[in-house]
């Protein structure tokens, strides 16, 4: 695991501290900020979980009428356990009868300035929040915010083949998403654009952040090598209980990718969009 400094770890206190206010411990490395319903919640702030690699604790934001049956949960399954799709099917039979699920886990990486490495493949050229909801498909670069700080952006005849956008997450922290087409057989697109959206980031006092999940391959490798480092894993709330796809990615490109089991063990009772 790359080494979190001091600095770094501080910055990632401040920012678990932004995610779950006044946490408070509760048992030995659980932290629990509670809130309850008459408070206005984003969706997505309904449950976090999320497991700080440093000292292996776990800081919770929750709602007040499901803390005692998640902590529940927690305390009897373990830590891999409840960071995967086990966790996610548990946790959600918990919030289920309050209208919402979880999403995870997902890999949180920070960076600091002093590691993070400049890629420039292609030219990127930086749009306002304006400009991307006018000229970016949201259809193909769904990964990306229309209603971002900035946007970064690589160009083909006046077209739009890659993408990264800072989002403001609050407490100082930009959330980058990046996406290319799918369509453009052209590799280090979005390592570029998310290179160039991290350095402007650090150049106007703004910490990136990232979420991906485990089977985006391709995403993690790019934002790896862009020099984000991992620090754990989160658990969200989410509206419909969504599965992920299969793994994307291959390990390189002269191995073929197989199917371990056959049709009988594909999920039948998803809905189709």
């Amino acid at each position: 695991m790359s080494e979190i400094s001091e600095k770094l770890d501080n910055t990632i206190i401040d920012w678990i501290h932004h995610k779950a206010p006044n946490c408070k411990q509760f048992e030995d490395n659980i932290y629990i900020s509670e809130h309850d319903d008459s408070i206005e919640q984003n969706r997505l702030n309904k449950i976090w979980i999320f497991q700080y690699e440093k000292d292996n604790s776990l800081y919770i934001s929750i709602n007040k009428n499901i803390k005692d049956d998640v902590v529940k949960l927690i305390n009897k399954t373990p830590r891999d356990f409840l960071f995967s799709d086990y966790g996610k099917y548990e946790i959600s039979k918990i919030t289920h009868k309050f209208g919402y699920y979880v999403w995870g886990p997902s890999w949180q990486l920070f960076a600091e300035e002093k590691d993070w490495i400049d890629i420039k493949l292609y030219d990127v050229e930086i749009l306002s929040s304006e400009e991307i909801k006018d000229q970016l498909d949201s259809k193909i670069f769904w990964h990306n915010y229309l209603d971002c700080i900035k946007g970064f952006v690589i160009k083909n005849d006046n077209k739009i083949i890659a993408a990264a956008t800072l989002k403001d997450i609050g407490g100082g922290f930009a959330e980058i998403g990046v996406d290319s087409d799918q369509n453009v057989s052209l590799s280090g697109l979005g390592s570029t654009v998310y290179s160039a959206a991290g350095r402007w980031a650090f150049e106007n006092n703004i910490y990136p952040y990232s979420a991906v999940a485990s089977w985006n391959i391709p995403s993690t490798r790019t934002q790896l090598k862009c020099g984000m480092k991992y620090a754990g894993n989160d658990m969200v709330g989410i509206d419909k209980f969504s599965l992920a796809p299969q793994t994307l990615g291959y390990p390189s490109k002269d191995i073929k990718i197989y199917d371990y089991y056959p049709e009988w063990a594909f999920n039948k009772n998803i809905t189709k969009i």
